[in-house]
């Protein structure tokens, strides 16, 4: 088809055929180039794998390529051809540093810095980290059972405006099964059954509930008094079973480096500084976040997420959430 394109090119007359078929025919030659390096699989920098989707009336098969790492990429395109680069984020830093997104894209920076949150948080957010909740990774049931009844103390002591994050819409459904019929009096929104953008408008004209995933850790701004709370289901680690990450923690292992430290709890910190993020987004904001995954305060590891969020009060007690939102509360200490 290429071939035939090129041939066609140098037969028609006007300049505009001519850029047309010449555009075509680029479209057709990176095509062939694409589906050749999925097929042949000869990159071994790069991980192959197929996805089927199951439609309505079809199912969608559909293989996807990705490079393992991109460091020596970015490296020698960007960072050793352009004389000043600056990366600005607010979740660049994972435990207070730099070393996971410099080691992800190979930037030896000259000067790092840290700049101080506008926000004070110390007087505007709670977090809410109880010690009795199951592991999630235990008996799923049981988690589920206390994720429900946690939530629902939770949302009534707020007044419902509350999202509640989750890794996976399994957990999410199932969770949501339980607390819909207990929600009186507090509209809940499912990621799944209106688009998200949707689901915000609705949240925003009145107090509600949202069951949201990914969608909802990241990118979504709702300041003011419509958000009061945020409840974070489980760490957000990713699936190790998802073809590019765990072509990444093989990878890690084949070069003596341990990919639960260095790779799964950076990505992980990362997101949950996401999904906190959601709660404060102006300097009149007021609210609670809560983690009700115990790995946080049981694990070692923990203290590696605790120290990636912003210095804030700190709580086991439901009861101090209560009080936190009463006008003369006394804030628990960071």
């Amino acid at each position: 088809l290429h071939e035939a394109l090129k041939s066609l090119e140098q037969r028609v007359t006007t300049e505009e055929e001519q850029l047309e078929i010449s555009a075509a025919a680029g479209r057709v030659f990176e095509y062939n180039n694409t589906l050749s390096a999925l097929l042949n699989q000869n990159m071994k920098e790069y991980v192959y794998w197929l996805e089927v989707t199951p439609k309505k009336r079809f199912v969608r098969a559909t293989l996807r390529g990705a490079p393992i790492s991109i460091n020596e990429e970015l490296r020698e395109q960007v960072f050793s051809k352009i004389d000043r680069v600056i990366l600005t984020s607010a979740t660049l830093t994972t435990n207070r540093n730099f070393e996971h997104i410099k080691e992800r894209i190979g930037c030896t920076p000259k000067e790092e810095t840290t700049l101080d949150s506008p926000f004070d948080y110390p007087s505007q957010a709670l977090l809410y980290l109880p010690r009795d909740m199951p592991e999630p990774n235990e008996d799923v049931e049981k988690y589920v059972a206390a994720l429900a009844d946690r939530a629902l103390e939770l949302i009534e002591a707020t007044g419902g405006k509350t999202f509640i994050l989750f890794t996976s819409y399994d957990i999410l459904n199932r969770v949501y099964k339980i607390l819909d019929p207990r929600l009186h009096g507090y509209p809940t929104l499912k990621q799944g059954d209106l688009a998200p953008s949707r689901m915000i408008e609705r949240f925003k004209e009145k107090p509600s509930v949202i069951f949201g995933t990914n969608s909802f850790w990241q990118g979504v701004d709702i300041p003011g008094d419509a958000l009061s709370s945020v409840i974070i289901t489980k760490l957000p680690f990713d699936v190790p079973t998802e073809p590019l990450i765990e072509a990444r923690i093989e990878d890690m292992k084949k070069r003596s480096i341990n990919p639960f430290r260095h790779y799964q709890i950076p990505r992980a910190i990362i997101q949950l500084r996401q999904g906190f993020g959601r709660l404060i987004r102006k300097r009149t904001d007021k609210g609670v976040v809560a983690i009700l995954d115990s790995r946080m305060i049981q694990r070692g590891y923990g203290k590696q997420f605790l120290n990636s969020l912003p210095d804030c009060a700190q709580t086991q007690h439901l009861e101090d959430v209560k009080r936190f939102f009463s006008r003369d509360a006394a804030v628990p200490k960071p």
